[in-house]
């Protein structure tokens, strides 16, 4: 499947059209299944979706049906104002009321090694030993980045792995991330991201100049394809 491309004028329509998609497919999912099963990421763009799935589908989404998972997180403790899980907390899940029993983060406080043992030990419980979420969000770096796969560490786009340690090349900071294999292995993979920062890895992306350079670019999807919900600003069609 291609690519499926979505542009809206400015960043405030670009997230509530994606969180009106991300509604639909969940009610779909509950057609054919008890729980849904989402990745999460951390970012300015999902702290804004979170926060219009709460005010605007608190009521119209059984949440107590959908599972949690996190597609990548800070080695921090879960407290920590970087930590991708505790973003998630304050705005989304406290707010709903997420039973803990639905909660299924990456423990950032753990040695990552062993986090990485264990976070895909936990996968391979829920999933079985084909893992992938019926809906992963994606944020994108201006360097081409997505989940914690940084340019330098881009090989772990094709790992046998599940979740691998990784590191920040900017700032060191050591990080513990779900893997192009899993990312791939999902059914609706979107991307959120907007503003003119962007413009320049999207253009390399989605118009093929240099997808093969960013890790981004390897994210592909040949059942149902890859979402990408954009404003004018960081892409316009050619």
């Amino acid at each position: 499947m291609q690519d499926v491309i979505r542009i809206y004028p400015d960043p405030d329509m670009t997230v509530r059209a994606c969180a009106a998609f991300i509604a639909r497919k969940i009610e779909e999912a509950l057609e054919t299944k008890e729980y849904v099963s989402i990745g999460l990421s951390g970012g300015s763009s999902p702290n804004m979706l979170f926060t219009v799935l709460f005010e605007e589908y608190r009521e119209g989404i059984l949440w107590d049906k959908i599972k949690f998972f996190w597609v990548d997180e800070r080695c921090v403790a879960p407290d920590d104002a970087e930590s991708n899980f505790g973003t998630a907390k304050k705005l989304l899940l406290d707010p709903l009321k997420i039973q803990d029993k639905n909660i299924f983060r990456i423990f950032g406080e753990n040695e990552p090694p062993a986090e990485v043992e264990r976070y895909t030990d936990l996968l391979e419980k829920e999933f079985g030993p084909e893992i992938g979420f019926d809906i992963c969000l994606l944020g994108i770096g201006t360097d081409g980045h997505t989940a914690s796969i940084f340019p330098p560490d881009i090989k772990l786009m094709e790992s046998k792995k599940f979740v691998a340690t990784t590191v920040n090349p900017n700032t060191g900071q050591n990080r513990i991330t779900i893997t192009g294999r899993l990312i791939n292995n999902c059914k609706a993979v979107i991307f959120l991201a907007y503003g003119k920062e962007k413009k320049e890895v999207l253009d390399g992306i989605l118009n093929h100049k240099k997808r093969e350079h960013y890790p981004a670019g390897l994210v592909f999807n040949v059942r149902f394809g890859v979402y990408w919900y954009l404003d004018s600003a960081a892409y316009r069609l050619p």
